[in-house]
């Protein structure tokens, strides 16, 4: 990971990549410097996958990996998902610089450093052009979800009738 970030992308891809292969159930922080090899190569596509298959909200970078991707793409859905994590889990990396900076930590190439930064600016500028809802008409994300209707649950055992010769209170064991 290391060799990657320090800019030894052709050694240090190669060995993540063999980690990956020997442990398949390897730590998901595998995947950033993967998805920041995707990224310098303008493959924004593979970067945004690689940083979602982390599925580290709690690791700043990657999250910060996924807002970047999400803006060269002009995917405003995945930028907002990202900004939305980064406002629970780390809100002082919704500024551009304290990105920068955090990114500037692991990356040593400061030219990458400063084309992920212009992707994150790139996805504020998406999530700040989104039409904003009134107030109280904010949908509810269940409603608008194929699955609500069977998964809202249906009656309970203490609404429902009790069978002819059954108890209607909870079960309690074969003892009764």
């Amino acid at each position: 990971t290391f060799l990657a970030c320090a800019g030894d992308w052709e050694r240090g891809i190669p060995v993540v990549r063999r980690c990956m292969e020997l442990n398949p159930q390897h730590p998901g922080w595998f995947y950033f410097p993967t998805s920041l090899d995707h990224y310098r190569r303008g493959e924004y596509e593979d970067a945004l996958k690689q940083a979602k298959l982390a599925n580290l909200p709690n690791l700043a970078v990657v999250t910060l990996n996924l807002a970047a991707s999400a803006g060269q793409l002009g995917r405003t859905a995945d930028a907002r998902s990202a900004f939305e994590s980064l406002r629970k889990n780390h809100p002082a990396g919704l500024d551009a610089q304290t990105a920068r900076d955090r990114w500037a930590r692991f990356v040593w190439d400061q030219d990458l450093v400063e084309d992920l930064a212009e992707g994150f600016e790139k996805a504020q500028a998406l999530v700040a052009a989104e039409p904003q809802t009134p107030s109280g008409a904010a949908k509810s994300p269940r409603a608008s979800c194929w699955w609500a209707a069977t998964t809202t649950p249906g009656p309970t055992a203490a609404s429902t009738p009790a069978a002819p010769g059954r108890r209607s209170s909870s079960w309690r064991g074969p003892t009764g």
